[in-house]
Parts: C-alpha cells; sequence; structure tokens
C-alpha cells in the first residue's frame, strides 16, 4: 500500500489540489449571493409650484440629488400643485421616469440602482423650469 500511494502520490495531490479549488469556488459564490443588499436611499420630490422640492430640504428649488453608484434609491415623487396641473418625471441617462402623468394629489414611487457614476438631469418634460441635476459618486 505505501508503495501505491508513492507511485501515486502526484495524481493524488492534484486531485485534492483539484476538490479544494472547487470547494473554494463554490464556498466564494455562496458568501457573495449572501452578502446584504444596502437598503434603498428614500427620497421625496414634491412638484409644487411649478418646482420640485426635496422633503429633507424643503428651501431649495429643483435641488442637486447626490446618489451613491450600486446603492438602491426610492425616489417619491408627489404632485401637491393646488389646481388642475399634471406633472411627470424623467432621469435621462439612468432610464427612470413616471409612468404617467400625475394628477394633483397622485405620487409615484420609482426604485433604481444607479450603476454609474456622473452627473444626470431630471425634469418635468411638461414644465420646462423644473429641471435639476442628479450627482452619482
Amino acid at each position: 500500500m505505501t508503495e501505491r500511494i508513492k507511485k501515486n502520490s502526484r495524481k493524488m495531490f492534484v486531485a485534492g489540489f483539484a476538490v479544494s479549488l472547487s470547494v473554494l469556488a463554490v464556498m466564494m459564490a455562496f458568501s457573495q449571493k449572501q452578502q446584504p443588499q444596502a437598503p434603498p436611499r428614500e427620497l421625496v420630490l414634491v412638484a409644487k409650484e411649478m418646482v420640485f422640492r426635496d422633503t429633507a430640504q424643503p428651501n431649495l428649488i429643483n435641488p442637486t440629488l447626490v446618489l451613491k453608484r450600486s446603492q438602491p434609491v426610492k425616489l417619491v415623487v408627489r404632485n401637491e400643485e393646488p389646481g388642475p396641473v399634471l406633472h411627470c418625471f424623467i432621469i435621462g441617462g439612468l432610464e427612470v421616469k413616471t409612468s404617467h402623468s400625475l394628477s394633483p394629489g397622485e405620487s409615484e414611487a420609482l426604485a433604481f440602482t444607479p450603476s454609474q457614476k456622473g452627473r444626470f438631469a431630471y425634469a418635468c418634460l411638461m414644465h420646462p423650469g423644473m429641471s435639476g441635476r442628479i450627482l452619482v459618486e
């Protein structure tokens, strides 16, 4: 038996090494899948008086929104116009937009995860003065 081990030691080493690599690869794959995803950052933009306002900074008109690449975002767009004014919302370059024009009192939650860094524009396509920037870091 000792001679058989000596004779086949190289094959046994290679086979053991291959099995170890396979186990390591499976363990790494599972550990990556099990990492919890970051909770979405929640923002609320209110459309009122023909501008957008972030509820966290209500004094800023059409504020620049700073987001992080790969961090999920839940952006709620809410139309609070007192009269019969419709609004929509779109982010150019990120493929994010409301599904329809929002009537007064209506809101829509937009969920997305920016996958690239850069500067992007958001706007209500119905009203040229309702536009701002998004900076993805």
